[in-house]
């Protein structure tokens, strides 16, 4: 019994490797992002019920959804449950894009110093704290996310106690939130594309992190760290969408669905997911 942690191995939607620090309440059958989260509302003092219904306020996904058992990968290529998965999938996607690239401002700001899971938590935190209030957030707001982004600075230096605080510089911070912005409001229309779900949803939420989590994570990074953050650019509006599009190229197959009988499952000449469902 306890929490459970998942560290390490590699996201098979994005073909990279996972550096983060994921959670989930003690009993749980998943770890993803939302559960992450809502292990640090339960921290703060949240029950399970509360930080679940609350989480998907803020996240605009159905209340009735158990996210500590719920595989949305799954349930958004199966027709039965695809259309309340897709809200799902997207929160899931769209928590670790954020916490990714938080971390990796937070890293940049504090250097070497600042361990992934320090700054993971940190992020984690703050989201929870928005969480625990019950409403819906928007978060292709900038200056949502710039909030976000200066409570998880305050949580890390809170945490770190009595070492040179972490400071993250004005410039780089809003430039860092225009990123955030593009890309949330990119899986928003992904979602918006796919209401049903399915493969074709999966394929563009993935292109999406693929970006978010990789290059835009990187340039945040480098930012942080002293760079120039005007190539934080590249990453916003129409070089957004360019670079959304291009990363599509790279996502693995993932549309191959089995079915509770027996399947003959064939896949791609590229890296394919194959789902079966016990047959």
């Amino acid at each position: 019994s306890g929490t459970l942690v998942v560290t390490g191995g590699r996201d098979v939607s994005t073909n990279q490797d996972f550096t983060g620090v994921m959670r989930a309440p003690s009993g749980s059958k998943v770890v993803t992002p939302l559960t992450s989260v809502m292990q640090s509302m339960i921290e703060a003092g949240e029950t399970e019920v509360t930080a679940a219904a609350n989480l998907a306020n803020m996240l605009g996904y159905s209340g009735a959804v158990d996210v500590t058992s719920f595989d949305p990968v799954s349930a958004t290529l199966d027709t039965a449950t695809a259309s309340t998965a897709a809200n799902v999938m997207k929160a899931a996607v769209q928590i670790q894009n954020m916490v990714t690239q938080m971390t990796a401002l937070l890293q940049g700001a504090g250097g070497a110093g600042i361990s992934v899971t320090d700054a993971t938590k940190a992020v984690m935190k703050a989201l929870a704290t928005e969480a625990a209030n019950g409403q819906v957030v928007d978060l292709t707001s900038a200056n949502n996310l710039t909030s976000l982004i200066n409570t998880s600075v305050k949580n890390l230096n809170r945490a770190l106690g009595g070492v040179t605080p972490v400071t993250v510089d004005t410039t780089v911070l809003n430039a860092a939130a225009s990123v955030m912005s593009g890309v949330n409001s990119a899986m928003d229309a992904a979602l918006a594309a796919n209401p049903s779900g399915g493969a074709a949803l999966l394929s563009s939420l993935s292109s999406v992190a693929i970006v978010a989590q990789g290059e835009a994570a990187s340039a945040i990074n480098a930012a942080a760290s002293g760079g120039d953050p005007s190539g934080l650019g590249g990453f916003t509006g129409a070089a957004l969408t360019g670079a959304i599009s291009t990363a599509g190229e790279q996502v693995v197959g993932v549309g191959t669905q089995g079915t509770t009988g027996n399947d003959t499952m064939t896949g791609t000449a590229d890296a394919d997911i194959l789902h079966g469902l016990g047959g």
